[in-house]
C-alpha cells in the first residue's frame, strides 16, 4: 500500500490551478512527441488537466488519471466549460490498469 499523506497539499484544486496553471515550459516537448507518436494520450497525475485539456483542445484523444479525487472533479468541470470531452479516472498512477494501448 502507497502512504498518500503527502498528497495533503495538492487536495485544494484552485491552489494548485493558482500555482500549476499558468507552467508551460513542458507543453513544447508533449506537443513534439504527441506529433511523433499520435494518440490515444495518458496524463499521468494529471492534476486539474492543464496538459490533458490542453492536448484534447488540439484533438487527441486523453485519458487523465489522479488520484485525488478533487483534482479530477475540478478537471471534469474544466473540460466541461471548454466543451473538451476527456476520459477522467481517479486511480493511482502506480496502480492504474488502463483498459487500451497509449502512444503517449
Amino acid at each position: 500500500m502507497i502512504n498518500h499523506d503527502n498528497l495533503e497539499d495538492f487536495r485544494d484544486p484552485e491552489t494548485y490551478d493558482i500555482e500549476c496553471d499558468a507552467f508551460d515550459a513542458d507543453r513544447p516537448f508533449i506537443e513534439h512527441w504527441a506529433r511523433m507518436l499520435g494518440g490515444p494520450l495518458l496524463d499521468l497525475a494529471c492534476g486539474t488537466g492543464r496538459m490533458a485539456i490542453h492536448m484534447a483542445l488540439q484533438g487527441y484523444e486523453v485519458t487523465g488519471v489522479d488520484v485525488v479525487p478533487e483534482m479530477i472533479a475540478r478537471a471534469r468541470q474544466k473540460a466541461a466549460e471548454r466543451s473538451v470531452l476527456i476520459e477522467w479516472v481517479v486511480a493511482d498512477a502506480g496502480t492504474f490498469a488502463p483498459g487500451g494501448v497509449f502512444s503517449l
